[in-house]
């Protein structure tokens, strides 16, 4: 409790919401750049195949206009795979120049920047293990003494507490009631697989 400055179950309720927001906004984070990362190796994939066609493209575009269409019949396919691959890129990238390097160092940064955000999400993972405990313990402590939140609830309306407080303790008190829950339906699922 000390260690992360926990007094009451508002600061508790305010240290869980705060680890979980900070939780998805990296989660965010991790998918944009795991989006990007994906449209960049397509671009890498289609450069491939502008460079493969590219001689037979270009062979066609410098034709004389009498024998550009029996080229292109004969050509058609490697033709028309630069010119989609080409279509691709632009639509990806938004530019038609083709930049695999720059690409490739994009790609490797924002691996990077994944892993840094990874561990970032494990150390808020762990502390919100530890608040998890701590909610567990105040569960428990509540329970050998016979302490209801919705009394102490009522408790706080009347001593006046700030409508803050008593919201934090009311969703501290939803999410014990859905975590009950959740782990009496686990339980179920597990006994009716055993049998």
């Amino acid at each position: 409790l000390k260690d992360n400055n926990l007094k009451t179950i508002a600061d508790l309720q305010e240290k869980i919401s705060t680890l979980q927001s900070q939780n998805k906004k990296i989660s965010q984070d991790i998918k944009v750049k795991t989006q990007r990362i994906e449209t960049l190796h397509q671009c890498l994939v289609y450069a491939d195949i502008i460079k493969a066609n590219r001689k037979v493209y270009e062979e066609w575009k410098g034709n004389p206009f009498l024998f550009k269409d029996s080229f292109y019949n004969t050509h058609q396919e490697e033709i028309d795979k630069y010119q989609r691959a080409k279509g691709r890129i632009e639509k990806l990238s938004g530019e038609s120049a083709l930049k695999p390097k720059s690409w490739k160092k994009e790609i490797e940064s924002l691996e990077q920047e994944i892993k840094n955000l990874n561990r970032q999400s494990q150390l808020i993972k762990d502390e919100y293990e530890q608040i998890n405990h701590i909610k567990y313990a105040v569960k428990t402590v509540n329970d050998d003494y016979g302490i209801d939140l919705s009394i102490e609830i009522d408790k706080a309306i009347k001593r006046g507490e700030k409508p803050s407080v008593i919201a934090q303790i009311k969703k501290y008190q939803e999410q014990q009631e859905a975590y009950e829950k959740r782990k009496e339906k686990t339980k179920n699922y597990y006994r009716n697989e055993e049998r």
